[in-house]
């Protein structure tokens, strides 16, 4: 593999692995706006998804947050990941009861696949 393609590898590692809802946009109605700082408030929630682990056995780890630190159950984070994505990404009644938020998310996953490719292909050592 080249240099570029390593490159490229991991620009698409950290924009769309690093940040799993990086297509959600954060509107409470068609009329809204949104947040375009949503996905990354959703992905600071999966970081700091603290909870006391209901059995004192459990596996659980700590996730250092500046001067304190939270205790994390991370099975409970995974699995809170995984149905988000689910649920965003439900394009067929198997998936979820209503493919609305998951149609809507295809269509505009699939509207920054150019712009996604253009801004990889401009960045320094790639061009």
């Amino acid at each position: 593999m080249s240099i570029v393609g390593t490159l490229v590898y991991k620009e698409i590692f950290g924009k769309l692995f690093m940040n799993p809802w990086w297509y959600l946009d954060g509107k409470m109605s068609p009329t809204d706006e949104g947040d375009e700082t949503f996905s990354t408030r959703l992905q600071q929630i999966l970081r700091k998804y603290a909870m006391q682990p209901s059995h004192p056995q459990k596996k659980i780890c700590f996730i250092d947050q500046g001067p304190s630190l939270l205790i994390v159950n991370p099975l409970m984070a995974s699995l809170w990941r995984s149905e988000t994505n689910r649920l965003a990404n439900s394009a067929n009644v198997y998936q979820a009861a209503s493919t609305l938020l998951g149609t809507y998310h295809k269509d505009r996953r699939e509207s920054f696949v150019d712009q996604f490719v253009n801004d990889t292909l401009s960045v320094e050592p790639i061009r």
